[in-house]
């Protein structure tokens, strides 16, 4: 993944409905920095570690824990 991919996020939001989950909407949103611990931003990422992913998702929808998912770049 490298800054200003498109990823998505599936299964995204989970919509309930009398308390049971009805429908999942996944998410697409695109990356604008990446970072690791305390150094600086990286330009891209590679599998086999913990990363932070900046994305434009709104951050409402990642208040405790309301959004689920892995991340398909």
């Amino acid at each position: 993944m490298k800054v200003g991919d498109m990823i998505e996020i599936r299964p995204g939001r989970m919509i309930y409905e009398n308390q049971k989950v009805t429908k999942c909407q996944p998410i697409r949103t695109r990356i604008i920095n990446i970072k690791v611990e305390d150094q600086n931003d990286l330009k891209f990422a590679v599998p086999g570690g913990l990363i932070a992913l900046g994305t434009l998702i709104d951050p409402s929808l990642t208040k405790s824990d309301k959004l689920a998912g892995n991340v398909i770049g």
